[in-house]
Order: structure tokens, then sequence, then C-alpha cells
């Protein structure tokens, strides 16, 4: 179907994002989204995260700015399901992560999974939970040539 061709998704300010809504799009799109966006839901949670997530097999950039709800879990979430294809993440104003989200993006922290190793680019800025050991983490994203 021409819907499976769709590579780019922006669901930017989406105020009733929903589970299911995002599941059915991860089921109809998740086999071809490179680049998704949803900037500003501030509805949108952890638990949606992981729904959404486990079908986005080949995304390469994804931004969360903004989202106010998503934690450390929410990054889990993603790098588990997206580690080895994400290459840009912006978590920018996502005040619910702490440097723990950095240990799983980076594969560094709790699991046996590589993380996000083909990471490039991530963006913390305005988020107060950051701390040093955030920098200590992403140290293991090899590839990583921008983080602010």
């Amino acid at each position: 179907t021409k819907l499976s061709k769709i590579l780019e998704l922006n669901l930017g300010s989406w105020h009733t994002v929903n589970s299911n809504a995002l599941r059915s799009l991860s089921l109809t799109l998740g086999d071809s989204l490179l680049h998704v966006s949803l900037k500003n839901c501030v509805n949108l949670t952890n638990s949606m995260i992981s729904s959404f997530g486990s079908r986005l097999y080949s995304l390469q950039s994804l931004d969360l700015s903004g989202c106010n709800l998503i934690g450390d879990e929410g990054c889990r979430s993603f790098s588990d399901f997206c580690g080895g294809t994400l290459t840009s993440v912006d978590l920018s104003g996502c005040g619910g992560i702490s440097h723990d989200a950095c240990g799983w993006i980076s594969g560094g922290l709790g699991h046996n999974k590589p993380g996000c190793y083909k990471l490039r680019s991530i963006d913390l800025s305005n988020c107060p939970g950051i701390i040093d050991r955030a920098l200590q983490y992403l140290s293991h994203c090899r590839k990583l040539k921008y983080a602010s």
C-alpha cells in the first residue's frame, strides 16, 4: 500500500495522543519509517513510547523534545527497539529524564543490548535531571559527534 512507503511522520503537538493510535501507526508504517517527530506531545507517556516503538525497525531519528512525561523508561524502550538504527535523538525539554536515560541509550546500563551504537547526535538541553554521569554513559557511543 502507499501508506507503507511513508518515511517521515510529524505528529508534533498532538495533544490527544494515545496508545491505540500510536500502535496502529506503528503496525501500518513501522517497517518504513526513518524519521518520527512527537515534539511537544505533552500527554505522551513512557508506555505509549513502548507501544509505538516496538515495530520501528528502521527508525533513524526521533524527536521527543518538549514531552515532559517521558522519562528514563521511555528512553529504555526506544533504545531496546530502535537502538540498532537510531542516529539522532532530541530529548530537549524532557524534564522526566535523568542520567539513567543516557545509560540506556548508550548501552551502558542494565541490559545486554548494545544501546544506540550508531548515535551521532543527541540533544539533552533543558533536561534538569542530566548530570555529569550522563556524559560518562554517552562516551560509550563511539559515533557520537554532537551532544547538547
